[in-house]
């Protein structure tokens, strides 16, 4: 069992839950409204934060599984995460963006997650992607990472500038400091100018 799959099948033994807990019909923040990028960095910030206390070992008291749950919790997490790789590939980009979340980062949906976070057309699927990139510590996500600093959209900015910063990678400093001197919009302006500072503590 990979580490992704260890840390859901603890968290999801300690609160009882099975792989299909959840909402699958989670709606993604409308980036295209006046203020969808504040929603959407927001709920970058969330999902981060959630995430961190996820991975966190003392936050759950946790029990001893049975062989037979932990083959049960195996099977059902490859197949949502065979299920959400389908959902990548869906026309609507509210689908594509709620099954980022239930991809396997170190599965074969990986390269696509990567790819999405690049290339697909809908700024809320950009930054739900960069979001699950973070995850990976890699010279390849903070590459993708600083890339999404230079997106038209200042939402997936926001989640970019949010995911490097709780990197910790002092060598995108330099990146920070441009969008902060560059950027149009002076709030995405002054957090990056925030995370440079924090990063150079």
């Amino acid at each position: 069992m990979s580490g992704t799959r260890k840390r859901w099948a603890s968290v999801a033994l300690a609160l009882g839950l099975a792989c299909g807990g959840g909402s699958d019909e989670a709606q993604a923040p409308e980036a295209d409204s006046a203020s969808g990028w504040q929603e959407l960095f927001e709920s970058a910030e969330a999902q981060r934060a959630r995430r961190q206390q996820d991975r966190d070992p003392g936050r759950f008291r946790r029990r001893e599984a049975s062989p037979e749950e932990l083959a049960r919790l195996e099977a059902e997490f490859l197949a949502r995460d065979a299920r959400a790789r389908v959902e990548l590939e869906e026309p609507s980009a509210e689908i594509r963006a709620a099954a980022l979340e239930h991809v396997d980062i170190e599965g074969p949906g990986r390269d696509r997650v990567f790819a999405l976070a690049r290339q697909d057309p809908d700024p809320s699927v950009r930054a739900a992607a960069l979001g699950r990139v973070s995850e990976e510590e890699s010279a390849e996500a903070i590459e993708a990472l600083h890339a999404g600093l230079a997106d038209a959209d200042p939402g997936v900015v926001m989640a970019a500038i949010v995911a490097l910063e709780a990197a910790g990678d002092a060598s995108s400093v330099p990146y920070l400091e441009r969008v902060a001197r560059e950027h149009p919009d002076a709030r995405v302006r002054e957090r990056a100018r925030q995370a440079a500072d924090f990063l150079e503590d």
